[in-house]
């Protein structure tokens, strides 16, 4: 495009230096003319500078542009707009839907194993739907409540006068009422599970389900608690939410002392009341993890008009429960800070509200577990703090200060007065490694993208077949830019987020370095929208690879387990295992 406007303005300038304009320009080159023709030169035969480089330019112009029109008929497969989803009228939904109902997936020789993995499957489902709704529903409409719609940031004194609060609060009341009603359904699961597993682990059933742990029963607990943190910490963080709520409740209380004149019945009033209790006790007071772990999951006053097992002096249920905990724990651990963490930050949150609920579940007689406390609290040396969503922040030891006596347990690392220091140690060293750590992260973006630029291409083969090989590496780039993309966000929002909790100033230089990340975040999804049709063909071969790679590895599993049915003493202890290897397979 600037060789061409080059061009333009250079044969304009030769137009206007050859036409002849004024009167004098014209005797001046009639004048000319006759100088050459006294010398008996020919004007035409002499050398111009001017048409020479307009020729050069023009040859240019035309090898460039055929470059061009090469290189994107080369690549003009894999070039593609990034688009906007919430933008586009029409889009194409990719996610493939589950055609198999969950009672015929579960399917072994063993009929009560079928009906225990039934049941728990169906609930621990229910609750990733939750999780969904939540991060698509709830959070963000907690999280902006009071913002103007016009986004002016404005003082709450000036925003909530005039009658602003009770409106804000009145609107968005029934929402609330959906977040207290979300909340109770979370408690129910909860309850539901801890009692499914008190049935399980028994210890009159000896050989069931002892080689099978139950570590995702646990980790659906520990998502479901995650979720009422979420929720707590949300509406802690955002103030205007309680400011609203007391100009609220102040106007109900008008309307109770004066209830003809707003022409409101008892029974009106009296349901309005029950339903804002709850609100007003549980919801705005952040206390819904509190509500969860508190609920009676013995039922010792008989509501449910149905047998219950034993929960705090069941020592089969507590040992179990203990092995699957520790197990979570030590994986998530392990996989924060590497170069494969995902999501493991945010499920750690969940574990936390996981401890607090065994220590309620702990028999009266017994203390808290000190080894499990010691873990966990160790565990904030690495990770002081998750932002679990938005500005909402969670600290691991103000948790557990909250719901345990830290002064009970001696030999603390870090003491509990030491964790303001170390929270602020965390932040300087990550402000000060902040550049290097874009520059590197930067650099791994680059690579992942040239590499998977290489590997993931939209024409299919000749032979119109990938090979398993393929399929892998292009699985491992897909995951790997998830990994790098989560890394970026994990180290802008606790930069941000620390330096709000803490009151701590932010430096004009750590600004670069965010802007970069912001940058590289939208490459990356710009990336992964150039690559979605490519992955929407390809997902479903990748799955049927990793199948094929699982059986592998349990098929000899099962053909010794098979091996020994025959074997009456050892046959009860393998029957578990051996149906969940069918059910894997």
């Amino acid at each position: 495009r600037a060789c061409s406007v080059l061009c333009a303005v250079v044969h304009g300038s030769c137009r206007f230096a050859c036409r002849p304009g004024t009167s004098l320009e014209r005797k001046f080159i009639m004048d000319a003319d006759e100088d050459w023709h006294n010398y008996d030169i020919q004007p035409e035969s002499v050398y111009s500078p001017v048409d020479d480089h307009c020729e050069k330019v023009a040859l240019f112009m035309t090898e460039h542009r055929t470059q061009l029109q090469d290189i994107e008929k080369a690549i003009a497969s894999d070039i593609r707009r990034p688009g906007n989803h919430g933008a586009e009228p029409i889009f194409l939904h990719l996610q493939p839907h589950e055609k198999i109902e969950l009672l015929d997936l579960v399917r072994t020789d063993n009929e009560q194993f079928d009906k225990i993995i039934t049941v728990l499957a169906h609930v621990c489902d229910e609750i990733e739907q939750l999780k969904m709704r939540a991060r698509e529903e709830l959070y963000p409409a907690i999280a902006v409540f009071g913002d103007t719609p016009d986004g002016k940031d404005e003082d709450d004194s000036f925003r909530l006068r005039g009658g602003r609060a009770e409106k804000f609060m009145g609107t968005s009341l029934q929402f609330f009422q959906r977040v207290s009603n979300f909340a109770e359904r979370c408690n129910e699961l909860v309850v539901n599970l801890i009692q499914q597993l008190g049935s399980v682990w028994q210890q009159n059933f000896r050989t069931n389900f002892i080689n099978v742990p139950l570590t995702q029963v646990i980790k659906s607990i520990s998502d479901v608690l995650g979720i009422l943190i979420t929720l707590d910490q949300v509406i802690k963080g955002n103030e205007c939410i309680g400011k609203c709520w007391n100009h609220f409740f102040k106007m109900i209380d008008m309307i109770r002392t004066d209830r003809e004149e707003y022409d409101v019945s008892d029974g009106q009033l009296n349901k309005m009341n029950k339903m804002l209790h709850h609100l007003k006790e549980v919801v705005f007071m952040g206390r819904m993890l509190e509500e969860c772990i508190e609920q009676d999951f013995e039922d010792s006053e008989g509501v449910l008009n149905a047998v219950v097992p034993n929960i705090r002096n069941n020592k089969v249920f507590r040992t179990r429960f203990i092995a699957c905990f520790n197990s979570l724990v030590q994986e998530k651990a392990d996989l924060v800070g590497s170069n494969r963490e995902l999501f493991e930050r945010r499920d750690i949150v969940g574990l936390y509200g996981t401890l607090a609920l065994l220590h309620k579940l702990k028999p009266a007689s017994e203390g808290p577990n000190e080894k499990l406390f010691m873990t966990m609290w160790s565990l904030q040396k690495r990770i002081p703090c998750v932002t679990v969503y938005g500005k909402a922040i969670f600290f691991p030891g103000d948790f557990l200060s909250t719901y345990f006596n830290v002064n009970q347990f001696r030999s603390l690392n870090p003491k509990p007065q030491e964790m303001d220091r170390l929270r602020k140690e965390y932040l300087a060293n990550q402000k000060a490694n902040f550049a290097q750590t874009v520059r590197g992260l930067h650099m791994e973006v680059s690579k992942w993208m040239i590499e998977t630029e290489t590997l993931v291409r939209t024409e299919v083969p000749s032979n119109h077949q990938l090979s398993p090989d393929i399929l892998r590496r292009q699985s491992r780039a897909l995951h790997r830019g998830l990994v790098l993309a989560n890394s970026v966000n994990t180290e802008v929002t606790t930069l941000i987020n620390l330096h709000l909790a803490l009151e701590v100033g932010m430096s004009k230089k750590l600004f670069r370095g965010i802007l970069t990340c912001f940058e590289i975040v939208k490459g990356i999804e710009a990336f992964y929208k150039r690559k979605e049709p490519v992955y929407a063909e390809t997902l479903s071969l990748i799955a049927k690879v990793y199948q094929n790679d699982v059986t592998q590895l349990i098929q000899p599993m099962m053909t010794t387990l098979q091996a020994r049915r025959s074997d009456a003493k050892a046959r009860p202890k393998i029957m578990d295992v051996l149906a969940a290897c069918d059910l894997m397979v």
